[in-house]
């Protein structure tokens, strides 16, 4: 399995609007990814950044947002969207409506290990 992993930094004097990104940008990257590579995810997973005191204001991330993939073939049309001007002409501007970051991305292939030894 494989992840493209898209992460928010929390910045000193920047914010998240979580109404805007589940709302309006979540169902935006999707439906972009499913018009121009013709893929969905089999997973979404989103982190929304805490501390141990339950406070966002100072955890190192507002974001991760993670997309799980059978195949490596579909993590490498997730990043080439970036290439799509159309695409990624509607990504970025909608970025400074929920965030003042711009996001970093991190692909991954996913290996299991065993929670009882550590070992694959």
């Amino acid at each position: 399995m494989y992840s493209v992993r898209i992460v928010y930094p929390n910045k000193a004097g920047s914010s998240f609007d979580w109404q805007h990104y589940y709302d309006v940008h979540l169902p935006l990257g999707i439906s972009l990814l499913q018009a121009h590579c013709g893929i969905s995810p089999l997973k979404i997973e989103v982190d929304q950044g805490i501390t141990a005191d339950g406070q966002g204001g100072n955890a190192p991330y507002h974001c991760i947002c993670t997309l799980y993939f059978d195949k490596k073939e579909e993590v490498d049309a997730v990043t080439g969207l970036f290439g799509i001007e159309d695409a990624y002409r509607q990504l970025s501007e909608d970025w400074p409506k929920y965030t003042e970051t711009n996001p970093e991305l991190m692909v991954s292939e996913i290996i299991e290990a065993d929670p009882a030894t550590g070992r694959r």
